[in-house]
């Protein structure tokens, strides 16, 4: 994308512009009114094949150079985006004791463990919850006396293959297929 001096090709005067420009700016401007004032019909100058593909060819690697430019320059932009990402977050800890730093960082990772904890904590109390929920509906339906629907065969059959504990094997979902199944077992 560097000017290069070049040559008019219509009046041979030396002009500064890109290596594809074959007009200087006079004769350019010239052209176009040529080429608005020329009548249907008129005679018209055509340039010899190897003379366009030149001028396409020129063209081309212009444009091959000006994208990779885009490219880096976008690719700079970006860099110094996060430079000054990087850049502002350390002018905020610049003052800051290192001592106060790894004090609040073990602070956030103590409050971090506790958290975890405290999930898990949930966790099983939900599954405790859940099994008491289950047992309790099942009695309470044997107390009332109801037996629950019968299940069609076919679907029963269909619900064991679905469950069975082989399928399932090595994954989290083991343990409760197992569970499943002997509850489908139990059924008959």
């Amino acid at each position: 994308m560097i000017g290069s001096l070049n040559t008019c090709n219509a009046c041979k005067v030396e002009f500064t512009g890109l290596p594809s420009e074959l007009l200087c700016p006079d004769c350019s401007e010239d052209a176009l009114i040529w080429k608005n004032v020329r009548g249907k019909g008129m005679p018209r100058e055509f340039l010899p094949y190897v003379k366009i593909w030149e001028q396409w060819m020129n063209r081309r690697d212009d444009c091959k150079e000006f994208r990779k430019l885009v490219k880096e320059a976008n690719k700079v932009l970006i860099r110094n985006k996060f430079l000054e990402a990087d850049n502002a977050a350390l002018r905020s800890t610049i003052g800051v004791d290192t001592e106060e730093l790894a004090a609040e960082n073990l602070r956030l990772k103590t409050e971090v463990e506790r958290a975890k904890k405290y999930a898990d904590f949930c966790r099983g109390q939900l599954e405790r919850l859940q099994d008491e929920n289950v047992k309790r509906s099942v009695a309470q339906s044997r107390l009332s006396g109801i037996d629950p629907p019968p299940i069609n065969e076919h679907l029963l059959r269909q619900l064991r293959s679905l469950c069975h504990p082989d399928r399932w094997a090595s994954l989290p979902q083991e343990k409760t297929a197992t569970e499943v199944m002997q509850w489908l077992n139990g059924l008959n």
